[in-house]
């Protein structure tokens, strides 16, 4: 399968909240990041808006509104820096200070890979000061000679970690919905938001955008391509010039975002695999598998999602969730709650001889997502992330 990655980068220029079509008593959560669902929705409007496509056109229809079960597009979940969400498998000592609406920090804790007796060392030494993963490991983190909590974060690419989820969080107003106005006998309430690039120096949100180009051939999406685009010389200027043709609007308050993109190519069925065996896969978005797995049966169900692959289970790390959200193609359609394995759950494997074939397959899932729901973003996995490593 022929596929170009689009690699994109999203520059908001304000707050922006992205929810999940709940809200929990007087505060109004957001994700901290933004969705395949956003990307999608903000995508269709740009192509419209600039007659590279009709909403009419069955290209449009095929690409954009298919209740998220178009399986030739994957729409990225787009989060800081292209930053992962941490594993479930990765601890740190209990008591370190966790506040959810931290930005991240500039200078991200070491993950520790060294064996178990160097890390029993730095516990009774009390010189543990970063995250230590278990997937791969003998021992399970109750079974350390100190009490460890999970270590909820983002990972880089050179698997740094940076606590917190690098929310913002507001107080406002609820309005009438005709006037417009300050409801009287409404009271405040807190609004979780994503910070802006605009008044954050650096800061910008990057997923791949990935389309089989063998069943997609006339998308519109290389007009985001900048040959002369470098992230790291993005300026605040450059984003409040930003031409028409980069703007889309997104989030609950369809603020405007500047989006520009690079590209690249991979042939899954001819180029070199990027792993030649399989030890462990971790989930790097929430995944909705078919209906007959159920997702609470936690590892088991996670076997048998990958069965296929004829890959037995060694040990896992996994928690059901439920997604929540609307769906573009439904004017204030919210979806129906969604069972999920959340992102970072991971499971480390053993299998009998998986074949060449089975392999690239196993790439392509991990590119395009697996499951439901993969033209949201969803269903995406890291196969043999080096941060499930022992030294």
């Amino acid at each position: 399968m022929k596929l170009k990655i689009i690699e994109l980068f999203v520059y908001p220029f304000e707050d922006l909240q992205c929810g999940y079509g709940r809200q929990q008593g007087n505060i109004m959560p957001s994700l901290p990041y933004i969705p395949g669902r956003v990307i999608r929705g903000g995508l269709a409007g740009w192509a419209v808006r600039n007659e590279y496509l009709a909403a009419s056109d069955q290209e449009f229809k095929k690409m954009f509104i298919s209740n998220g079960q178009m399986k030739d597009i994957s729409f990225p979940i787009c989060t800081p820096h292209s930053y992962r969400q941490s594993p479930l498998s990765l601890f740190e000592l209990k008591g370190i200070p966790d506040n959810p609406h931290s930005n991240v920090i500039k200078i991200p804790d070491i993950v520790f890979t060294e064996d178990d007796k160097d890390i029993d060392e730095k516990l009774n030494n009390n010189s543990l000061n970063g995250p230590v993963d278990f997937l791969k490991r003998d021992r399970w983190p109750s079974e350390m000679g100190a009490t460890l909590q999970p270590a909820t974060g983002w990972i880089d690419q050179f698997n740094g970690f940076y606590r917190g989820a690098s929310l913002k969080i507001t107080l406002r107003a609820a309005h009438d919905n005709q006037t417009g106005r300050v409801l009287e006998e409404a009271g405040l309430f807190a609004a979780e938001a994503m910070p802006n690039a605009l008044t954050n120096e650096e800061l910008y949100y990057q997923g791949s955008l990935i389309i089989n180009q063998d069943q997609l051939k006339n998308h519109p999406f290389d007009r985001l391509i900048c040959s002369d685009f470098q992230v790291e010389d993005m300026t605040r200027t450059d984003l409040e010039n930003t031409e028409l043709d980069h703007l889309i609007f997104i989030g609950r308050r369809k603020i405007p975002a500047a989006i520009f993109a690079t590209a690249s190519e991979i042939d899954t069925q001819n180029d070199s695999l990027p792993f030649k065996t399989v030890e462990t896969i971790s989930f790097t978005s929430d995944c909705v598998p078919t209906s007959e797995i159920k997702p609470h049966q936690g590892g088991t169900a996670l076997e048998v999602l990958f069965a296929p692959y004829q890959l037995k289970k060694k040990k896992s790390f996994s928690r059901s969730g439920v997604i929540h959200g609307f769906d573009i193609h439904q004017s204030g359609g919210a979806i129906k709650p969604l069972a999920s394995f959340v992102a970072g759950s991971c499971i480390y494997v053993e299998h009998k001889g998986i074949g060449e074939s089975s392999l690239r397959s196993l790439w392509e899932d991990s590119l395009l997502g697996t499951g439901t729901y993969q033209q949201d973003g969803l269903g995406r996995f890291e196969v043999n992330w080096d941060l499930h490593e022992i030294n």
